[in-house]
């Protein structure tokens, strides 16, 4: 697959893939999500970005796949949902099928993610399994088919009403919002 610009160290990039997740936890998990500062969701999240990351680096697999990754979760998530406590099972079980079905030479294995996040080798391969028939061992996509995750949840998880109110809330001046909703172009 070719490289794209749509890295994990990108902050567009970043800043929709944690938005994505974010609205995962709001729209499968929303007794955690009301009760929690959503800042603090977010720099969960980029903790947990960070630590996949690494996993990426560790095993010399090109950060482009990050967003593969998040795309495979995300299918998962539409079809299943998911709670808060089980995102990072999700975005390690994801992280390892995207190694395994993109790179024959990357040496990660069941084992090795089991020894290096204290799982044991049985979990992991529920994980797995669970996986996979979730999506239906589909895991084939294009450039095209990225590009429009990534634009297609820009759209979708950047210009909702209550997205634009946390993106005015992080800047420097407060602004009141009209309670009508917002058009998106």
């Amino acid at each position: 697959m070719e490289a794209l610009k749509f890295t994990p160290d990108s902050p567009f990039t970043r800043k929709i893939l944690v938005q994505l997740c974010i609205s995962w936890i709001e729209e499968n998990d929303f007794e955690y999500y009301s009760t929690h500062n959503c800042l603090e969701i977010e720099d969960t999240l980029n903790q947990l970005f960070s630590i996949l990351i690494e996993l990426f680096d560790a095993y010399k697999f090109p950060r482009h796949m990050f967003v593969p990754m998040v795309m495979y979760a995300n299918k998962f998530v539409n079809k299943y949902g998911i709670k808060h406590n089980q995102l990072f099972n999700l975005l390690l079980t994801s992280t390892l099928i995207t190694m395994k079905f993109w790179d024959d030479t990357t040496p990660v294995t069941n084992q090795r993610i089991a020894d290096a996040f204290r799982y044991t080798l049985q979990e992991v391969r529920i994980m797995e399994m669970r996986f996979l028939k979730g999506l239906d061992y589909m895991f084939s996509l294009t450039a095209e088919d990225i590009r429009m995750f990534i634009f297609e949840t820009a759209k979708i998880n950047l210009m909702t009403k209550k997205n634009v109110r946390n993106i005015i809330k992080d800047s420097c001046h407060p602004v009141n919002l009209p309670t009508a909703g917002v058009a998106i172009n």
